[in-house]
C-alpha cells in the first residue's frame, strides 16, 4: 500500500488530502461501495474527488498509478488483473509465450 500511495501522492501533491477528505464523505455518509459513484457525481461539493475511486481502482487493477506520461509501474505480477489469468499463465501475464502462442489449445 505505501508503494501505492507513493505513486499517487507523486502524480498528484494532493492526493492524500483527496483520499482523506474522499474517506470522511464515505464515512459521513454512509456510502456503500456500490453506490459512490452516483453520490460523488451528484454532488458538486466534492466534484474534484468524482474521478478518485476510478483511478484508484484502475490502478490496483492494472498495477499502474496514473496514465500516459505520469503513468507509474507499481506492480506487475501482482496486479490484480493477473489473478484472472495466474491458474494458467506462467507467469501470470496476458504477456505469455511467442507470437501466436494462446492459438493453440493447452496440453
Amino acid at each position: 500500500m505505501q508503494r501505492w500511495f507513493a505513486a499517487f501522492s507523486k502524480i498528484d501533491p494532493d492526493f492524500s488530502a483527496k483520499l482523506a477528505r474522499l474517506r470522511a464523505y464515505i464515512d459521513s455518509n454512509a456510502i456503500n461501495a456500490g453506490d459512490l459513484n452516483a453520490r460523488l457525481a451528484a454532488d458538486h461539493g466534492v466534484a474534484d474527488l468524482v474521478a478518485l475511486p476510478g483511478l484508484i481502482l484502475t490502478g490496483w487493477y492494472l498495477g499502474v498509478a496514473g496514465s500516459g506520461d505520469k503513468a507509474v509501474c507499481v506492480a506487475y505480477v501482482d496486479a490484480l488483473a493477473y489473478q484472472d489469468v495466474a491458474d494458467v499463465l506462467r507467469p501470470p501475464s496476458y504477456a505469455y509465450g511467442a507470437y501466436g502462442s494462446w492459438a493453440e489449445k493447452p496440453v
